[in-house]
């Protein structure tokens, strides 16, 4: 059976095809466009030229897979996308040009997908926390004995949480403080974690992540398939990245992001200070970026169930 699977993110739009034989999937082919959405974005609103763009790349994916004879399209939208003012009017559109139908993945509905995957079940084995910071929101899921104890949603990601906070390109130190109080603050309130004070594992999924880890090759010239950080690598980074006093640093800061994570200049420190935020309220000591593992398992499993 072949399937496409579309995401919609905050800074891509992204197409997945694969074949689904026996439960086992394999990837055909995948493709992407570098689309800003957060560029198109007032009051919290798509603007009708971001609304625009997105319609053409979905309508270009669409021909492409048509020119195929591949009918099995499964369209998803982060909570950046959900959270929008008019994300009702961007749906619309998107169906009327396209006959696609976005759809979207609650935090409960992940955890189950994630963990109902074989893979996952063995990578999440000890107890530990797993964190996808997205556009608009942070996902936490408690991991024990390869299941899923509980989960919860933080309304902050790091492009609302950015726009509200950070008044440059960098944040400054009182920025960070910011940021990191007021998400703090979010967690406190969520019951799940009224009792729950520490977890040395902290594994990580998202797009974003896999820039941390770049970066985090970077500054301690570790190797390209090491996918572990220690969780006292994330303070460090940001306080040698966030805005310096004098004009070179800044300069020599920013170069630094334009080089290695062009996409994210905006976007990638915000993500760091919630990381940290989150390693210094669960006392976390090690961060295992795994994101390709949970990507297939959610994909599988959408598409056996549609």
């Amino acid at each position: 059976m072949i399937n496409a699977v579309i995401d919609i993110m905050d800074d891509i739009v992204r197409i997945d095809v694969y074949n689904l034989t026996n439960n086992n999937l394999k990837v055909i082919f995948s493709k992407y466009n570098r689309m800003e959405l957060s560029s198109y974005i007032k009051h919290n609103s798509l603007k009708e030229e971001g609304i625009n763009k997105l319609v053409d790349i979905l309508a270009d994916y669409k021909e492409t897979l048509n020119s195929f004879n591949i009918s099995d399209i499964h369209v998803y939208a982060t909570a950046f996308l959900w959270n929008m003012k008019n994300c009702n009017e961007v749906v619309a559109a998107v169906a009327k040009h396209t006959s696609l139908k976005i759809r979207s993945i609650s935090s409960k509905d992940k955890m189950k997908i994630i963990f109902d995957n074989e893979s996952s079940k063995k990578e999440f084995k000890k107890k530990g926390l797993l964190v996808n910071i997205s556009g608009g929101s942070t996902d936490i899921i408690v991991c024990s004995d390869g299941k899923a104890i509980s989960s919860a949603s933080v309304g902050r990601g790091y492009l609302n949480t950015g726009d509200k906070f950070v008044k440059g390109i960098l944040p400054t130190k009182s920025e960070r403080h910011e940021i990191r109080d007021n998400f703090l603050k979010k967690i406190d309130k969520i019951k799940e974690f009224e009792k729950e004070n520490k977890y040395n594992i902290l594994w990580c999924t998202g797009n974003t992540m896999n820039d941390i880890l770049k970066l985090d090759r970077i500054f301690f010239g570790k190797k390209d398939k090491d996918d572990v950080i220690p969780a006292s690598h994330i303070r460090y980074i940001i306080k040698a990245i966030e805005k310096q006093d004098t004009m070179d640093k800044f300069q020599n800061n920013l170069g630094l992001l334009i080089d290695n994570v062009p996409e994210r200049i905006r976007f990638i420190m915000p993500s760091m200070i919630i990381l940290g935020a989150i390693i210094k309220r669960f006392k976390c000591k090690t961060i295992i970026v795994t994101d390709k593992k949970i990507k297939t398992g959610i994909m599988q499993n959408n598409i056996s169930n549609n």
